[in-house]
């Protein structure tokens, strides 16, 4: 098989590591808890980290987003494909000091992956996450 984007794999190892790298000089780092703590992120959907918020009166260290590398589901808009709606969008603007956690969906697709067939997807998901 040939990379139709041989670089890709490099520009993803390298958004992975920069915001360590970035970081690494800084005594408290941003969604590290202190030693002996642990950060909470809850999930699964939009609505049922509202419901946690709002019975628990806890706003979670983090917050869960699914999405596929195939539609990305939830990134620029709500989407509910049977767990509840996912919304990236609203996560951040609700929870604008918790991380989020992405879960990526790529069962069966690494052919795929790898041929370049979603590069513009990976692209798109990178610079979302930039964003954030």
């Amino acid at each position: 098989m040939q990379l139709k984007s041989p670089c890709l794999p490099a520009v993803l190892l390298f958004l992975l590591l920069m915001p360590a790298v970035s970081q690494a000089g800084r005594t408290q780092t941003p969604f590290v808890p202190p030693a002996g703590k642990t950060l909470l992120l809850i999930g699964q959907d939009r609505d049922t980290i509202a419901k946690y918020v709002g019975v628990t009166g806890i706003i979670p260290g983090g917050t869960m987003l699914y999405t596929s590398v195939q539609h990305l589901e939830g990134l620029k808009g709500p989407s509910d494909y049977g767990s509840g709606p996912e919304d990236g969008n609203a996560l951040l603007k609700s929870y604008p000091n918790s991380v989020v956690q992405i879960g990526l969906y790529m069962v069966d697709e690494l052919k795929d992956i790898i041929t370049g067939k979603y590069d513009a997807n990976l692209k798109t998901l990178a610079q979302w996450i930039k964003k954030s």
